[in-house]
């Protein structure tokens, strides 16, 4: 194997802008002169939506992968997924000469029709005729690895969630955005609060609604195993909810989270169980933490501020009406 040859297999990875930047610099000297052109798959959807999407795509996948394949007892693939998305460095126009948008929602003949026609417009090539398109699809949908390397080192010790959440598919920062913007007497307080969260990073990275904490495994054993016999299966069924009020003190902001349902009703006796034996201490507390004023104020204070709702406690609030989410229980490990 060439030097070159080397360097593009450890090229692989591209998620990261020093990734891109390696590329550049190892077609640099080619002769005639090397253009990049990107197919970019921008992560312009809420975390939690690209996470189900791919994981879902590695369930489907099944084996056919060198070394990451679904992992249904530990889920260390949606844990290796979660570590992707949290490092990707979005890809910026100088680093490349040409770019293709994709779309992680669409299948694999609608993407591979929308790289065609990209290549076509950038390249100036011949567009390839239907036929030609259906046997590049057959030949990538027959495609099998035949090198296989575990994902998971031999007595590699399985990893108990840190928690229980339900992660909804939101951009939580547009939502409040929206939000605040149909409230006509608004403090100034609570218009500082919000750009403070904003502008210091303290809007919540990856939104969620925490079910049950490790620490109360043994106190809430049943909601715990109930969690876990959802957490375990190839692909966890959805559930959907409403949103009550974004409520906030000078502390923390937090949305709270009614009416959870299965989100298809007959799609999985577990999902039903689940709804129907949630205690209502816990239906109670479920929210959603959308910020905190610094790190040193803990996420769980939005629980309490939540519980304190019912005593009269003082917040400031803005009702929410007509929104609706969905998003499956999920271990979390941080």
């Amino acid at each position: 194997m060439s030097v070159d040859e080397t360097r593009f297999q450890n090229l692989r990875n591209n998620h990261l802008r020093q990734h891109r930047e390696a590329l550049r610099d190892a077609t640099s000297k080619f002769s005639p002169p090397i253009r990049l052109l990107a197919l970019n798959w921008s992560l312009d959807q809420p975390v939690s939506t690209v996470h189900r999407i791919c994981c879902d795509r590695i369930v489907h996948r099944g084996e056919n992968h060198q070394n990451l394949q679904a992992d249904t007892e530990g889920k260390m693939h949606e844990d290796v997924v979660w570590q992707f998305i949290a490092n990707t460095e979005a890809l910026s126009d100088n680093e490349v000469d040409a770019c293709i948008e994709m779309d992680l929602t669409q299948n694999l003949e609608d993407a591979l029709h929308r790289a065609v026609e990209g290549c076509v417009r950038v390249l100036g090539v011949q567009q390839p005729g239907p036929g030609d398109l259906a046997e590049a699809l057959n030949i990538a949908k027959e495609y099998t690895t035949t090198v296989k390397k575990s994902s998971n080192k031999k007595g590699e010790k399985k990893t108990v969630p840190r928690y229980f959440g339900l992660l909804p598919e939101v951009n939580i920062e547009e939502l409040v955005d929206k939000s605040l913007e149909l409230v006509d007497d608004l403090s100034e307080e609570s218009k500082a609060f919000w750009l403070a969260l904003k502008k210091n990073g303290r809007v919540a990275k990856r939104p969620h609604v925490t079910i049950v904490h490790g620490k109360f495994a043994e106190k809430e054993h049943e909601l715990w195993e109930r969690c876990m016999s959802l957490h375990r299966l190839a692909v966890s069924p959805t559930f959907k909810f409403s949103l009550g009020s974004i409520i906030w003190n000078d502390r923390v902001m937090a949305a709270t989270v009614e009416n959870l349902a299965v989100d298809v009703p007959d799609d999985d006796t577990n999902a039903q169980e689940f709804v129907s034996t949630l205690p209502r201490h816990v239906q109670d507390r479920l929210h959603i933490t959308i910020g905190t004023r610094n790190a040193q104020i803990p996420p769980v204070e939005a629980m309490a501020m939540v519980e304190s709702l019912p005593t009269g406690n003082k917040v400031e609030s803005v009702k929410l009406n007509g929104i609706v989410l969905h998003g499956r229980v999920k271990g979390l490990f941080s």
